[in-house]
């Protein structure tokens, strides 16, 4: 049980939250809580605009009375987590979320940032996750499978943000083939996208070694009135990354390099950011560069 105070406005904003756990047997253990959070400082942001994934800038704003809300959001969450044998493990858990006073500035604006008083409003979130783990020595495999519907609601109606895909698969497997060896593979896949066409002009290439860079022309807008209305198909992505390190003695120090690096996207899939371009609205831009390799060297002493 706690309980935290903020002051803003001229006034205290209380935050209490209660948790329990309950152990069964010494193989399962339940947990819960509820909980009431405040939020003081809300984005400007138009976090549909295709601009805010190419410039991830963001313009943040504290409270201003009757014009920036203080949000709050209250949680119910229930987890249970079984250890069915030694290195086998799962867990379930699921929440439920009531939000107040978001500030919803796709709502009501079509450029990447609010330039007048933006919309507010409240959201609804509920969701669960399964999750399971198998470990040993020489390796660690784990799945996890989440379940989750998001809506945000405003004065001239409601939408599904671009973050609130209807479910989510990810897994992977480490193993340790040498004691100083670590070699990943892991999955990324969200399910049940929806997405914000870009209208107007636009030119986009994602980050690629080819070209040094990204490239991005033109000046997208996003329709308030289509936040949230475009199916998007499913995002996957596998990559898989290697290290290995050796231990160094320089004088009465001992150091460690490690030589390391990472292939995304190991396919060359073509996910799709959102839609728009010069060829109307229903042109897919890249969301992913096809596949990044990343290699370097780590010093550590």
């Amino acid at each position: 049980m706690g309980l935290a105070a903020t002051f803003a406005n001229g006034r205290p904003w209380l935050s209490p939250r209660v948790e329990g756990r309950l152990a069964l047997g010494g193989r399962m253990d339940l947990t819960g809580s509820v909980s009431r959070r405040h939020q003081f400082v809300q984005s400007m942001r138009n976090a549909e605009s295709v601009v805010g994934f190419v410039f991830p800038a963001d313009l943040a704003l504290g409270p201003v009375p009757g014009i920036i809300p203080v949000a709050h959001a209250d949680e119910v969450s229930l987890a249970a987590e079984l250890r069915v044998a030694p290195g086998v493990r799962a867990r379930a858990s699921t929440y439920a979320r009531e939000m107040r006073g978001v500030v919803l500035v796709a709502a009501s604006e079509s450029a990447p940032f609010a330039r007048e008083v933006p919309a507010s409003g409240s959201a609804s979130a509920m969701g669960l996750s399964l999750e399971g783990e198998v470990s040993a020595a020489r390796y660690l495999a784990m799945v996890r499978y989440g379940l989750q519907h998001v809506r945000y609601h405003h004065a001239l109606g409601s939408y599904v943000p671009g973050w609130g895909q209807r479910s989510q698969l990810e897994g992977g497997i480490t193993t340790f083939p040498t004691p100083t060896t670590v070699v990943r593979l892991g999955f990324h896949a969200l399910f049940g996208r929806r997405v914000t066409p870009a209208t107007g002009a636009i030119e986009w290439e994602s980050c690629n070694l080819k070209d040094r860079g990204c490239e991005f022309a033109g000046t997208p807008r996003t329709d308030p009135a289509l936040v949230g209305t475009t199916r998007a198909p499913a995002y996957v992505r596998i990559d898989l990354s290697v290290r290995k390190h050796a231990h160094l003695r320089l004088g009465s120090r001992e150091a460690e390099v490690a030589f390391f690096g990472t292939y995304s996207n190991l396919f060359q899939r073509f996910n799709v950011l959102t839609y728009g371009g010069r060829d109307g609205l229903r042109a897919p831009l890249e969301m992913r560069p096809p596949s990044p390799l990343v290699i370097g060297l780590d010093w550590r002493f």
